[in-house]
């Protein structure tokens, strides 16, 4: 056998290996329609969970991530962080982690007490409210638009300004 054969068969079985090797991951051939400029939508399908005391199915509290991308600079975003907890200084911490990140901050306030954390945006802000959400790293603070009028938090605190308010309470959030 000459040279040139036995690297036209070496090529060939090589091919043939290759081929295999690539047709061998692809069982599922579903194929997403994707345009230029869009990143693709992933749809996942959640199972409730039965509970055991009283068989009544509940979904998990993970929120989806947000798009984000529409956001405003964070320099163009205002923001109050009020301590609703006995954790001294805890509003002071999460401004500054916020205000290294170029978000516009108020000066920390101390709040009423809060059982929990919410974070709350005025109209045309729930997006960059869930950039907040994200940057403290705290997926499971309910967000929601900000009450009308103010909520009474605390004395002297002055929400005219806050296109953001994170009201920090006694949960996950007070202790990051």
């Amino acid at each position: 056998m000459s040279s040139s054969a036995v690297r036209g068969a070496i090529l060939v079985a090589l091919a043939v290996l290759l081929g295999f090797l690539i047709l061998r991951g692809t069982t599922d051939r579903t194929e997403i329609p994707i345009t230029a400029g869009q990143a693709p939508v992933v749809e996942a399908t959640v199972e409730p969970t039965p509970t055991p005391d009283d068989g009544i199915a509940t979904l998990p509290t993970v929120p989806p991530a947000a798009d984000t991308s529409t956001a405003r600079p964070n320099s163009q975003v205002t923001i109050l962080v009020a301590n609703g907890t006995d954790i001294s200084g805890q509003a002071g911490r999460l401004t500054d982690r916020l205000r290294n990140q170029g978000f516009n901050s108020q000066p920390a306030k101390n709040a009423d007490a809060q059982a929990t954390s919410t974070i709350f945006y005025r109209p045309g802000f729930a997006v960059e409210a869930e950039v907040v959400r994200e940057t403290l790293g705290s997926l499971t603070t309910p967000v929601s638009p900000m009450p009308v009028p103010d909520p009474p938090i605390g004395a002297d605190i002055d929400l005219g300004n806050v296109d953001v308010l994170i009201l920090v309470g006694n949960d996950s959030l007070a202790q990051s």
